[in-house]
């Protein structure tokens, strides 16, 4: 059997081999060799010059420093990577990762790696570069980073607007926060001069008279048109010639603007510039803006509201004072004339056995009408004090037995043409207690004369005097008609009974109970009614026995 011929032995080069090692790896790579003392390039991985646009026959073999002249001009901060560079070269021995970014052709971000390469003697013989494209990796970044500081940025905002008024140095700060929040140089709140109703078709172009932007702009009409995103995009070479010379002046290349609007009308535009370059938003950005205006066009409806409040409060308040102040010379006119008219009344009264019959009934009902509208003045009277504290409260020890009893007497002359009976009972020990007397005697008699008023003629009002506690309780019951419940609370106001004034049947001011509560909270007490099971009402006047002076 003839002997079997061996086939030749295929040899691949190393130098191929390491070519085709470099083609697989996932990273762009740059071999450079000392030759004569000068690095020379061996080795150029595709992957780098399909990054950078370079052709392989145009740099290999060729000086490692001709791959750089035509790569650090294409790089941002190009003078800082050529001196870094020559550090680098210059050194045998370190080593070093840093990251470029390249401008042309297209932009890139590139992660470079230098390690020396030894020979066994360690002697220095060449250069491995390696580049990695991490160009996605820091646009995530970048993206994170950029949503992480708006996200901030706009809860300031939040945190800001529950607390500021509305003026220019808030709407600055406004405007500073949103710019803080999307890397903006100029951000601008520009109202809106005259509330624009919105029409129905809410994408149609709107026009609107902006106040208060800077150098003019405020005096221009500005067609806002509005995306789908909520958001007008405009370029500055698109918008209206009659702006080009206010945008070329602020460097303007591009505007956003959002309405900041609520209920129909807008009330005010955000409006974002771009200076010198434009740049591209992301999704996070635009939603955030928008969300920015709607928190702008609550916080200025709250303003709107704080101020209609405020300004409804100060009329209110201004109202109240001239009522009071209307009552207190009221009364004190009716006073000076009514003094004299008591006076002479009272002593016909004293002397009516001399005056013929018919004069009797004349001077006793003439004295009775002097003497209930003295009960009135001096209602008002006190209650005008009070409510201008201009009557300190003077606590003093007092009997509030003798009150009570003093003030049952004065009820049941007040209610003996209509045989309406009145009956003190005082429950336990009630001694001496801190309290204005002279109030409290006024508080009695405004409850009694409250019951004997609504009592049927005939009908009996009984008083109860105890202490709960440390407090001093008064009960005055009657069966009159009772209060209904919805107006239990009402007719503690000023000027209220539950009918209409001009058909009262039962006559009064509607001011006595409003007198009993204010004495009783200037007591630190309170006042409240209940209906009598057996029909009518129950007033409750509590009052602690050792009042305090405030």
């Amino acid at each position: 059997m003839p002997p079997r011929k061996s086939r030749p032995k295929t040899t691949i080069s190393k130098a191929l081999l390491f070519d085709a090692t470099l083609e697989t790896l996932s990273l762009g790579v740059l071999l450079s060799v000392q030759r004569n003392g000068e690095l020379r390039i061996q080795s150029v991985g595709r992957r780098l010059l399909d990054t950078l646009g370079m052709q392989d026959v145009q740099l290999k073999g060729r000086p490692e420093s001709e791959f750089w002249n035509l790569l650090i001009p294409r790089l941002a901060n190009s003078h800082a990577v050529r001196e870094d560079l020559e550090r680098l070269v210059a050194s045998q021995r370190e080593q070093r990762t840093d990251i470029l970014t390249v401008l042309q052709p297209d932009l890139a971000v590139l992660e470079r790696s230098s390690a020396p390469l030894h020979d066994r003697k360690g002697e220095f013989v060449g250069r491995l570069w390696t580049f990695r494209n991490v160009t996605h990796e820091f646009v995530l970044r970048e993206e994170l980073q950029r949503k992480r500081k708006s996200e901030y940025c706009f809860s300031t905002l939040s945190a800001y607007l529950f607390e500021a008024r509305r003026s220019e140095e808030s709407c600055n700060e406004i405007c500073r926060i949103v710019a803080q929040g999307i890397d903006l140089p100029s951000v601008l709140l520009l109202p809106v001069q005259s509330g624009t109703i919105r029409p129905a078709q809410y994408s149609v172009s709107r026009k609107y008279l902006l106040s208060g932007a800077p150098e003019g702009l405020g005096l221009l009409i500005h067609e806002l048109g509005v995306g789908s995103d909520g958001i007008g995009d405009f370029v500055a070479s698109e918008l209206d010639p009659l702006l080009s010379g206010v945008f070329r002046e602020r460097a303007i290349r591009r505007i956003r603007t959002i309405p900041v609007e609520f209920g129909d009308s807008v009330h005010a535009v955000l409006v974002l510039e771009d200076r010198d370059a434009i740049r591209d938003w992301g999704p996070d950005e635009g939603r955030s803006v928008v969300s920015a205006a709607r928190a702008i066009a609550l916080w200025l409806q709250k303003e709107d509201d704080r101020v209609r409040l405020v300004h409804a409060r100060e009329a209110a308040e201004a109202a109240a004072r001239i009522r009071t102040d209307f009552l207190a010379l009221l009364s004190h006119e009716l006073r000076t004339p009514l003094n004299p008219l008591i006076g002479f009344t009272q002593l016909l009264h004293e002397q009516r056995d001399t005056l013929p019959e018919e004069a009797r009934d004349m001077v006793f009902r003439i004295n009775a009408g002097a003497m209930r509208l003295r009960e009135l003045v001096e209602d008002l009277l006190t209650l005008t004090r009070l409510d201008n504290r201009i009557e300190g409260w003077r606590l003093y020890p007092c009997d509030p037995n003798g009150i009570v009893v003093d003030s049952c007497t004065w009820a049941r002359a007040v209610g003996a043409e209509r045989n309406i009976t009145v009956e003190a009972v005082i429950v336990g020990t009630i001694g001496i207690v801190q309290a204005d007397g002279a109030s409290l005697r006024r508080a009695f008699r405004a409850l009694l004369s409250n019951a004997v008023r609504f009592s049927p003629d005939g009908g009996a009002v009984l008083v109860e005097t105890s202490l709960r506690g440390r407090d001093l309780v008064i009960r005055v019951s009657d069966r009159g008609p009772g209060v209904r419940e919805e107006a239990k609370e009402r007719i503690f106001e000023p000027f209220v009974q539950e009918e209409p004034v001009l058909t009262r049947r039962f006559g009064g001011a509607g001011i006595g109970l409003t007198l009993v509560r204010r004495v009783a909270e200037a007591h630190h007490g309170k006042v409240w009614v209940e209906d009598n099971p057996g029909g009518g009402s129950i007033f409750h006047l509590q009052i602690p026995t050792n009042a305090r002076n405030d």
